[in-house]
């Protein structure tokens, strides 16, 4: 009786008959691994951008609202001047650039992100230049998709719309029952005011937010009006804030009639529909925007 035996390897270490490929099935059981650990990990490898491009965006709320103090502290405590679109081209023109940014943005190549752009030219002339160290890339949130040079707006409420602004609701557009503010010490509650926020893409031009469009308040039913110009939703639905006390977050939106406008690339500033009117996005942007 013979005691069986294992097979011999070969000189190159690989058992008789036994080639040195893969064989369709071994193929396709690694080519399944691998889809399955991708589906696995790409989820949380996105996450992890986004939780990234969000702390970059507050980071730059603070400095931008560090700014903003700054200057304050060395102009008696006023606000900086936050002009309109015209307000903004005049002062472009005189070369006077008496404003928070001089840059009105549209979708034409002078407001990319580019080195040397009138748009990054325009952003180191602004009154907040000097305490930003003329440093322009704070002004882009990481996650804004269209290589524009500014992705923020400051809060209307927040500084003169104009030369000559004393600060009376009338003087600016369509404030007529809410404060604005020329002064950091007139602001009743800084924690409570946000001063920069993400604009959404196809509504952002000048530096000058509006949240509303004929803005009313009662005590019966919080805030009227209707959205004016609309803020961002770049960080999973969410927008960035900064607010007067230099804090920053990044606010989550609860209505899809805010976090579902699609970016157009050119379009007309987007409009909200008015059927989710006051709801439950509009009564927190206009709470956090000024106080009746």
């Amino acid at each position: 009786m013979t005691t069986p035996t294992a097979p011999a390897f070969s000189r190159k270490g690989r058992w008789p008959g036994r080639t040195g490929a893969f064989t369709l099935i071994e193929m396709l059981v690694v080519i399944l691994i691998i889809a399955i650990l991708a589906a696995l990990l790409l989820p949380a490898l996105s996450k992890a951008k986004q939780q990234t491009q969000g702390i970059k965006c507050m980071n730059n709320g603070h400095e931008m609202g560090y700014a903003w103090t700054m200057y304050a502290a060395d102009n008696g405590d006023k606000c900086v001047n936050n002009y309109g679109v015209t307000q903004t081209e005049t002062e472009v023109n005189d070369e006077t650039y008496g404003t928070w940014c001089c840059n009105n943005m549209d979708w034409t190549a002078a407001s990319l992100a580019t080195p040397g752009s009138q748009s990054m030219v325009l952003l180191t002339k602004g009154l907040l230049a000097p305490y930003m160290s003329k440093s322009v890339a704070s002004y882009q949130c990481p996650a804004d998709p269209t290589g524009r040079s500014r992705s923020y707006s400051m809060n209307a409420c927040m500084g003169a719309f104009e030369p000559g602004d004393t600060g009376q609701p009338q003087q600016a557009d369509n404030y007529g029952q809410v404060q604005r503010f020329l002064k950091i010490s007139k602001i009743p509650s800084a924690a409570r005011f946000y001063v920069f926020l993400d604009e959404q893409p196809d509504s952002i031009n000048d530096g000058y937010f509006e949240v509303a469009d004929g803005i009313t308040y009662s005590t019966e039913s919080g805030y009227g009006g209707e959205w004016g110009d609309v803020p961002a939703a770049y960080h999973n639905r969410a927008c960035g804030f900064a607010f007067a006390d230099a804090h920053s977050e990044i606010h989550q939106w609860q209505e899809a009639a805010i976090y579902g406008i699609p970016v157009l690339i050119g379009g007309s500033k987007p409009s909200v529909p008015n059927y989710v009117l006051p709801g439950i996005d509009y009564q927190w942007a206009c709470y956090h925007f000024s106080t009746p």
